[in-house]
């Protein structure tokens, strides 16, 4: 009796044009402000203009433009570059410049933070597969130290400094003022339905 229910309902799947899939997803790591990215530019930490867009289909899979040198990892206590250099700050409270260190290398810096999420970002139901989600998937958030004399002290982007390229890029500093402080924008991976 099995057999005959087996051929019928892979008959149906058949006529159907039915496709076995599942949840996929391709890492991101986008990190930036409005249309700022944060990148890892010559050892430094700078936010240049390049806004998150969906990244295109190739052979069914979504490839990212975040290129290497361009992807962030934000999971507390940490937020982390490609390169494996963490953003810190100054321990000694002397510098509210931010800047990008070797973990446990810079005894002058710390690379603890905490986070408050200020929302989520959740990917949608696909509009062709009903059983898949796709889209981003992240969050928005504000970061500040979490330990020395900048304790509470918020993550903020100012302007680039001087130069000939002081326009083209903004540079992160530590703010008292939570009015002062910058919402990030952080998309940890793209979820879509796979088919290979």
């Amino acid at each position: 009796m099995l057999r005959p229910i087996t051929a019928v309902a892979a008959a149906l799947l058949l006529a159907i044009g039915a496709r076995a899939g599942f949840q996929g997803s391709v890492p991101v790591g986008w990190l930036g402000a409005g249309d700022w990215q944060l990148r890892e530019v010559a050892g430094e930490a700078h936010l240049v203009e390049s806004p998150y867009e969906q990244p295109p289909v190739v052979h069914g899979v979504p490839k990212p433009r975040t290129g290497r040198g361009h992807r962030w990892a934000v999971s507390a206590p940490t937020i982390k570059a490609d390169s494996g250099r963490l953003l810190g700050y100054d321990t000694k409270g002397r510098d509210p410049t931010v800047r990008l260190v070797a973990d446990g290398k810079d005894k002058a810096a710390s690379t603890r933070w905490a986070f408050e999420v200020v929302s989520r970002i959740v990917a949608e139901r696909s509009k062709k597969e009903r059983d898949f989600k796709e889209g981003p998937t992240g969050m928005t958030f504000r970061a500040m130290a979490a330990e020395g004399p900048h304790k509470g002290w918020y993550l903020a982007v100012k302007d680039g400094g001087k130069g000939p390229d002081a326009k083209a890029r903004r540079r992160l500093v530590l703010v008292r003022a939570k009015k002062d402080a910058t919402v990030f924008k952080y998309i940890g991976e793209y979820l879509f339905p796979d088919h290979r």
